[in-house]
């Protein structure tokens, strides 16, 4: 079984489970979930916004562009596509991305750049 910190895998039994992490780390899952067969493994790169405020005032509020990278497992078809994780730099998704494709034995696309 793959274990990460917000990812199990499991090939044997064809299953996978997404961890959140809550209140300062504590563990969280929606259950397993069936595996598909995975082709390949992409990491992708998401420009989003992020709002923050000072106290409660709405005044003093402003918004920032953040960057997050996104695991993907995708399977045969063009519609299986598994998220996997969230990461805020490129090196630690494509970190996990091979760690993955080595456990199940895929290659690894990088769509970052």
């Amino acid at each position: 079984m793959f274990k990460s910190w917000d990812v199990k895998i499991d090939k044997e039994q064809s299953r996978y489970k997404r961890i959140y992490r809550v209140l300062g780390g504590i563990p969280m899952s929606d259950g397993w979930e069936k595996l598909p067969k995975v082709e390949y493994i992409a990491v992708t790169k998401r420009n989003m916004n992020k709002r923050l405020s000072v106290g409660i005032s709405v005044v003093n509020a402003s918004t920032i562009g953040v960057e997050f990278y996104f695991v993907y497992l995708f399977g045969a078809k063009k519609h299986i596509k598994v998220e996997v994780s969230k990461k805020d730099s490129a090196e630690s998704a494509l970190t996990l991305a091979h760690k993955i494709a080595l456990y199940l034995d895929v290659k690894v696309v990088d769509h970052t750049k």
